[in-house]
């Protein structure tokens, strides 16, 4: 499920910059299958509380599955959001960036790649945070 609102993201800032109506469909497409992951995890994690009853760690890894689907379930649907922006774009750009300015930064390609870059790497660099040693250590550092 990550991996596919990771590529949410990525489609849905390719499709922004680049004013892809296209691009952008598909991230709306790939909403259902987010949706759908989203209920699945949900259910086993729900079953899992009730038939065997976890205990300690196994509770708080639950527990914590069940926020970071959410987490991931909204994410995607801030790409769709996103992706639903483009075609509106699009149309008020005439679908090109051109050099009058009207795009703003974005209408040097070299400004778009950067900036897909610096989007793009942000946002992988907090995607660590769901990483065992990261949690461990921030755990520890705010008990201390």
């Amino acid at each position: 499920m990550g991996n596919l609102v990771d590529a949410q993201i990525t489609e849905a800032v390719w499709a922004l910059t680049d004013r892809d109506v296209e691009r952008a469909q598909r991230v709306v497409e790939a909403d259902r299958a987010v949706n759908h992951m989203e209920l699945a995890i949900d259910e086993r994690c729900i079953r899992m509380l009730a038939l065997r009853q976890p205990e300690a760690s196994d509770l708080r890894f639950v527990a914590a599955a069940l926020k970071m689907v959410t987490d991931l379930e909204r994410i995607g649907d801030l790409a769709v959001n996103m992706a639903q922006r483009v075609p509106a774009l699009t149309e008020m750009t005439g679908g090109s960036h051109d050099e009058s300015g009207r795009d703003g930064d974005l209408s040097d390609p070299r400004t778009r790649r950067e900036a897909r870059r610096i989007g793009l790497s942000t946002l992988r660099a907090s995607s660590g945070a769901t990483e065992p040693a990261t949690c461990e250590t921030r755990h520890r550092h705010s008990i201390a």
